[in-house]
């Protein structure tokens, strides 16, 4: 795990490569019936950190497809993808499936979207090592429409 372009990027910072390190488990995954589904790696730790390092890499994803700089005013939404993750809906899943899978040497994984004529609703799926994946969106702020319904 710590070869190639994981370790230089930790390279100016070998304090935050023991904290990320630190924060990799293999958990016990159940299902919401407590049936024992197997062990995955997982992330601990603090949130707000993790949410910022998602945050840099749709940034950077943003640029990149665009070559210009993501709107400051969204609101971000991020859930680790695992099997007691709640189902994500139709139309979020038909989006992904049509997106172009994109990797990084052998460690990455993503796709990554922008809705047509307005930069501020991106989706993305990330994928670490092939286990540890994310869903982010981002959206207009004051658009409620992935908020939980009560």
């Amino acid at each position: 795990m710590w070869e190639g372009p994981i370790l230089r990027s930790f390279d100016r910072n070998p304090a935050e490569r023991r904290t990320f390190a630190a924060a990799m488990r293999r958990m016990d995954v159940h299902s919401q019936g407590d049936l024992h589904l197997g062990r995955l790696v997982g992330l601990e730790g603090d949130q707000d950190r993790f949410g910022n390092v998602l945050r840099k890499i749709v940034r950077g994803l943003f640029c990149v497809e665009t070559s210009s700089v993501m709107p400051s005013d969204l609101r971000w939404g991020f859930e680790q993808v695992t099997p007691q993750s709640p189902k994500v809906p139709d139309e979020t899943r038909d989006l992904i499936r049509s997106m172009p899978l994109r990797t990084v040497g052998t460690e990455v994984r993503y796709k990554f979207g922008i809705a047509p004529g307005e930069p501020r609703p991106t989706l993305a799926w990330l994928a670490f090592y092939d286990r540890t994946m994310f869903l982010i969106h981002t959206l207009p702020e004051g658009d409620n429409r992935y908020d939980a319904e009560d």
